[in-house]
C-alpha cells in the first residue's frame, strides 16, 4: 500500500499524495527523511497551484504529453507560478519541462518583464536567467 502524505499549503489547503508525487519532489523527500511527518508544510506554494501541481505532476511519467500540452495552454501567470512551485518543491523534471514551454510561449514579451511581473523581485531575476539563457541555445 502506497503511503500517503498531507501537503499544507501556504494558504492553509490539505492535499493528499502518494509517492507518485514525492519521488519527483527533492524537497518533500528531505522533509519526510528529516521529520518521519506524514504533514508536509509548503508555505510557499498557494493551494491553486499546488493542486494543479499535484495533478501533473502525477502525470509527469505515464502521460508527459498531457503535462506539456497544460503548460503551452494555461495563462502565462498560472505557468510562472508553477515554475515557482516546481523550483521550490526541487522538482527537475517539471521544471525543466515548464521553462522550455514558457521560453516557448515568451516571444513576444520580454522574459524579465514577465517574470517581473508575476513573480517576487527576489525569485523573478533567477527565472529570467534560465529562460534567456535557453533562448540563446534556440536553433
Amino acid at each position: 500500500m502506497d503511503t500517503e502524505y498531507t501537503l499544507k499549503s501556504g494558504d492553509g489547503k490539505m492535499f493528499e499524495v502518494g509517492m507518485e508525487v514525492v519521488s519527483h519532489c527533492q524537497l518533500l523527500q528531505f522533509v519526510i527523511e528529516d521529520t518521519c511527518s506524514s504533514l508536509i508544510p509548503t508555505p510557499m506554494v498557494n493551494g491553486e497551484t499546488l493542486r494543479d501541481f499535484i495533478k501533473l505532476a502525477k502525470a509527469m511519467d505515464s502521460h508527459p504529453e498531457i503535462c506539456k500540452e497544460y503548460l503551452l495552454n494555461v495563462d502565462l501567470p498560472i505557468l510562472v507560478q508553477l515554475i515557482a512551485a516546481a523550483d521550490y518543491l526541487i522538482c527537475t523534471k517539471f521544471l525543466e519541462l515548464a521553462v522550455k514551454v514558457a521560453n516557448d510561449r515568451v516571444s513576444e514579451e520580454s522574459c524579465l518583464d514577465m517574470l517581473n511581473k508575476h513573480l517576487s523581485p527576489s525569485r523573478s531575476g533567477h527565472y529570467a536567467n534560465i529562460l534567456v539563457e535557453m533562448r540563446s541555445m534556440k536553433v
